[in-house]
């Protein structure tokens, strides 16, 4: 199931419409008299604000609906209750019923948003995996292919990983994924997509970069890799840098047209990168 994300405008719009929806309710509840309940309605908009807003809003509209149950209640009763607390204990009792439903809604929420998170991530690094990967580049992809906008991709092998796990380790191993992971995630932007296709590959996803952002971001990247994990774990790391001008036909193909390029890198001596635009590496 997948999770919401409204913007800000949405949810204003989302948290007035709950509003409008318990005063409706209330006046609904004041026309009826009290031979008719509406009880059970008032969840619609306590719901509708706790799911797609936020859980705060979800308790504010919970005392709104109590309250204005209280009140189309008060002014629509003929006849006085029995006792004078009554009232109180029925609004009490309805503000609780509409805060338990919004605790659930929003530990639901809260699983939903978590599976979302762990269907996407690479379980040992936390970076994106191929699906969320193939997800990001269909994107820009489709946005090149409209707007002529270019993208560029990286595509980076660690040389001598299998070294470190003959010498030391195979935990030692993972915690060069995870560190190389970390390092990419500090230096590219927050909106470029860094993913773990398998092993030791990674592919770096940069939005509206042309060849020269491209150059310029796998030179920082080959420096600041070479500072931490190089210098830490003796690793170095053959990069293949595609810059597309043009659409490729999937992400299949683009996968494999930088992947070739990280290969002539790797053949070429390791520790090295090999850039094109896609109108020269075909």
């Amino acid at each position: 199931m997948q999770v919401p994300h409204l913007s800000l405008r949405s949810k204003v719009a989302v948290f007035m419409l709950s509003l409008l929806c318990v005063l409706l309710l209330g006046a609904a509840d004041y026309l009826t008299g009290t031979e008719l309940a509406f009880s059970v309605f008032y969840l619609f908009p306590v719901g509708l604000a706790t799911w797609y807003v936020n859980w705060k809003v979800g308790v504010f509209t919970s005392v709104v609906s109590a309250f204005v149950w209280y009140l189309a209640d008060a002014l629509a009763r003929a006849a006085p209750y029995s006792e004078p607390l009554i009232p109180a204990w029925n609004a009490g009792t309805r503000v609780l019923t509409f805060l338990a439903v919004t605790v659930l809604l929003t530990a639901l929420r809260q699983a939903l948003e978590r599976e979302s998170l762990h269907a996407r991530a690479d379980y040992l690094t936390g970076a994106a995996n191929s699906r969320a990967f193939y997800e990001a580049a269909e994107a820009v992809i489709s946005r090149l292919r409209r707007y002529g906008r270019p993208f560029s991709v990286l595509y980076l092998d660690a040389d001598n990983l299998k070294q470190v796990n003959d010498a030391r380790g195979h935990s030692a191993g993972d915690k060069v994924l995870q560190a190389t992971v970390a390092s990419l995630k500090r230096t590219l932007r927050t909106g470029d997509t860094v993913a773990r296709l398998g092993g030791d590959e990674f592919i770096v996803l940069l939005a509206e970069a042309d060849r020269h952002a491209a150059q310029v971001v796998s030179n920082r990247v080959q420096v600041t890799l070479r500072q931490s994990v190089g210098r830490q774990y003796e690793v170095t790391y053959s990069m293949g840098v595609l810059t597309c001008l043009s659409a490729p036909q999937s992400v299949d193909e683009l996968i494999e047209r930088v992947d070739n390029l990280m290969y002539e890198a790797k053949r070429g001596g390791k520790d090295a990168i090999m850039q094109a635009a896609d109108d020269d590496a075909a």
